[in-house]
C-alpha cells in the first residue's frame, strides 16, 4: 500500500490498486488550522465521521487524539476573541 501526503491538500493519504483513503493527522490538522485562523479570522470549525479519528491505530490508549489536538488548537483563538471585546 502506498502512502504519503499531499501538500496542496494537505492531507494523509493511503492507497493500493482499488481503494483510495484520503485522511488527517495531527500534522495535517494543525496546518489548515493555522492556515483557516491565519486568511479567515471568523472561521468556524465542523467535525464529523469522528470513529476514523485515529485511523493510523497509534492511539489505543486515548481516543480521539485529532479532537484534542482541534480543541487545543481553538481554545487560545477562541479565548482571545472574546477578552478583545
Amino acid at each position: 500500500m502506498q502512502t504519503g501526503v499531499e501538500w496542496m491538500a494537505l492531507s494523509r493519504y493511503k492507497q493500493n490498486r482499488t481503494v483510495f483513503y484520503g485522511y488527517d493527522n495531527k500534522k495535517t490538522i494543525t496546518k489548515k488550522l493555522w492556515r483557516v485562523s491565519h486568511e479567515f479570522p471568523n472561521y468556524c470549525v465542523s467535525v464529523y465521521d469522528v470513529e476514523n479519528d485515529d485511523f493510523e491505530g497509534f492511539c489505543p490508549n486515548k481516543s480521539t487524539p485529532l479532537l484534542r489536538i482541534i480543541r487545543k488548537l481553538v481554545t487560545p483563538i477562541t479565548h482571545s476573541r472574546f477578552m478583545l471585546i
